[in-house]
């Protein structure tokens, strides 16, 4: 059985890591999993988990990837996937170590 191939798709995967402290709340993941062109919702972490951020190699708490076949939809569903996504310590503290920022340049500047 063979599948047609949409040579136009286009797909990204977020890694979320942690910074330093003890994981409180995980919130958010199912609305993303739920997300029109959510490809996957993994979750890493866990409530009650001690975080590090002065290792080399970071905690990985979340990955998620969508997939579609507009770069501009798929730079939409990232945003809201980072505005849904909550990962805090008991004091209300994002815990989330950076977020993906977009900012367009154009070819000629590269």
């Amino acid at each position: 059985m063979s599948k047609e191939v949409n040579e136009n798709m286009k797909c990204i995967t977020v890694n979320v890591f942690a910074k330093s402290g003890v994981i409180a709340h995980i919130k958010g993941t199912s609305k993303i999993e739920k997300m029109e062109d959510c490809t996957l919702s993994l979750v890493h972490g866990h409530v009650g988990q001690q975080c590090d951020d002065s290792k080399a190699i970071l905690d990985k708490i979340y990955v998620f990837a969508f997939s579609n076949t507009s770069a501009e939809k798929l730079k939409k569903d990232v945003d809201k996937a980072y505005n849904l996504l909550e990962i805090s310590d008991a004091n209300g503290r994002d815990m989330i170590y950076d977020r993906i920022c977009f900012e367009y340049r154009k070819q000629e500047d590269l």
